[in-house]
């Protein structure tokens, strides 16, 4: 994804701490599902680990900005 300075574009905005807070969910629940031994939980509890993973890697503070000329 670019981000291009100096156009219009619409960014969702997620605190870090809210994020944060989020995880330590994820990871609660597939504590939980590991505990019960119930697949579905753990499976559920996997995919949202990695949309987690996908938020951190395409915030725009971590992508290189192209400025518009």
């Amino acid at each position: 994804m670019d981000n291009v300075i100096g156009s219009y574009k619409e960014f969702i905005i997620l605190e870090r701490e809210a994020l944060n807070e989020f995880e330590s969910k994820v990871t609660a629940l597939m504590t939980e599902g590991q505990h019960d031994h119930n697949v579905e939980q753990i499976r559920k509890a996997k995919i949202m680990r990695e949309c987690i993973d996908w938020i951190k890697e395409n915030n725009i503070y971590t992508q290189d900005f192209k400025f518009k000329s």
